[in-house]
């Protein structure tokens, strides 16, 4: 995690109206890395401060994701769909989504989060090896997002590429 993962232009990724302190926080985070144990503080709190800033979500999975706590990734990742769906006003198990639940073509600032966390859920669990679950998760995100705005697309061209891998060495 640097300045480019969480930022562009001081500009936090899906965000519009990040209360100042926070936002602070954030920055704060991003310039004490690789400190980890001071990133993750900073992010505990500001994750405590606005616990429905969807920005603060994104922050902590990627934070843990790219230090290989997947686990934790995987935990964030789900409390962070569901404050997404909280605030969407659909249902927060995203089996039971479909392509009416939410106007995904054209996502706002919280169905954008949704997806792209949606996508991240894949993604790590294929980092965990749990292929089965990151297809299923893959495929619920192709239906929802159908024109690939998150680039669902590439995190199942991996996956696919993976099980033949498998597949020839069995």
């Amino acid at each position: 995690m640097n300045g480019q993962v969480l930022f562009q232009n001081e500009d936090i990724y899906f965000g519009n109206n990040i209360p100042a302190a926070v936002k602070q926080v954030l920055l704060e985070a991003t310039r004490v890395y690789p400190d980890l144990a001071a990133t993750e503080v900073l992010l505990e709190k500001a994750q405590s401060m606005a616990p429905q800033q969807l920005e603060v979500y994104y922050a902590r999975y990627k934070f843990y994701f790219y230090n290989k706590r997947l686990e934790l990734a995987e935990q964030i990742v789900l409390e962070g769909l569901k404050q997404a769906a909280t605030q969407a006003g659909f249902a927060y198990d995203w089996l039971k989504l479909d392509e009416f639940s939410g106007n995904w073509l054209e996502p706002n600032d919280t169905e954008r989060f949704y997806l792209y966390t949606l996508k991240a859920l894949g993604f790590i669990f294929m980092r965990q090896a749990r292929l089965t679950e990151s297809a299923t998760v893959l495929n619920k995100l192709k239906q929802l997002d159908q024109l690939d705005t998150v680039g669902g697309s590439v995190v199942m061209d991996i996956l696919t590429g993976l099980q033949e891998s498998i597949n020839e060495a069995a």
